[in-house]
């Protein structure tokens, strides 16, 4: 069976997350994104992972198959979106959406 590719968004949370994947035999941690450089060089060092990103776009445009959404709540919509738009699957680390009119955008 092929490995899920993750890329995560965000390297706060994120890196707590990305520990779990890798106990999980049918996922692979891929990649890690966040816009700071500090936090991303903590969650490198903390999980190993060889595949890092500053900008969000270049990690949509990587080789992974999902991404776990762990950037500041307001802003999982966008991201999901532009996730799913990139052809990625997603999973949201806290609620998605705050209104209705953003689970009709995710919906879309």
């Amino acid at each position: 069976m092929e490995k899920v590719r993750i890329g995560i968004l965000g390297a706060g949370r994120g890196a707590a997350l990305a520990k779990a994947i890798q106990y999980s035999p049918s996922t692979e941690l891929t990649a890690i994104c966040d816009m700071d450089e500090e936090r991303l060089g903590k969650a490198i060092d903390a999980t190993g992972v060889t595949q890092s990103f500053t900008s969000y776009e270049a990690l949509l445009d990587s080789d992974v198959d999902a991404v776990i959404v762990a950037s500041p709540m307001p802003l999982h919509v966008e991201h999901s979106v532009q996730a799913v738009r990139a052809g990625k699957h997603v999973l949201s680390e806290v609620t998605a959406a705050t209104s209705i009119e953003q689970c009709h955008q995710l919906v879309e």
